[in-house]
């Protein structure tokens, strides 16, 4: 099976062929290398996401760490690293959440999971979200991970109670 992958970079495009699941033949100023894969293929990686439309509006950032941060880009490069300015983390916990400023906010591109702009137009969050301070949205945190740890900790005496019935 032979797979045509096409990556983008700033400069110039390049052009890779899967031979098999397990083997890459690379093109461009690659001729003639191999690779091997560990795991399927892909069968393409397009052209890096473009922020230009996202200049000077207000954006949200889903991060590799799982934290959203909201803020006015200002600056990005090829690589998708960002900058933003008015920067404030939003901490959400089931129906609360809390802003927390952070000012400046530069980002690398392999950390940003997802941007989205902010409409101009409409509340920000659902109307069931209740804003609270920072000090109520760090004890609902704990609060929220002393109850994941106790469910974690019963379905594991569960599936032990069930394994030594069988």
């Amino acid at each position: 099976m032979t797979y045509n992958i096409v990556l983008s970079e700033a400069s110039a495009m390049h052009r890779v062929r899967a031979a098999g699941e397990t083997e890459l033949q690379v093109g461009g100023p690659w001729s003639g290398e191999r690779a091997q894969l560990k795991t399927a293929p892909l069968l393409y990686i397009g052209p890096a996401p473009s922020f230009t439309s996202y200049l000077d509006k207000k954006v949200i950032l889903l991060l590799r760490d799982a934290k959203v941060v909201v803020g006015v880009l200002t600056a990005f490069d090829e690589f998708g690293n960002v900058v933003l300015q008015h920067v404030f983390e939003r901490i959400i916990v089931n129906s609360l959440y809390c802003d927390r400023p952070l000012g400046l906010f530069v980002g690398r591109g392999e950390n940003v999971i997802f941007c989205g702009e902010l409409g101009q137009d409409g509340p920000e969050m659902p109307a069931h979200m209740v804003l609270v301070t920072e000090d109520e949205i760090r004890s609902a945190q704990r609060a929220e991970k002393i109850s994941s740890h106790l469910r974690w900790t019963m379905r594991k005496r569960m599936e032990f109670l069930d394994s030594d019935v069988g």
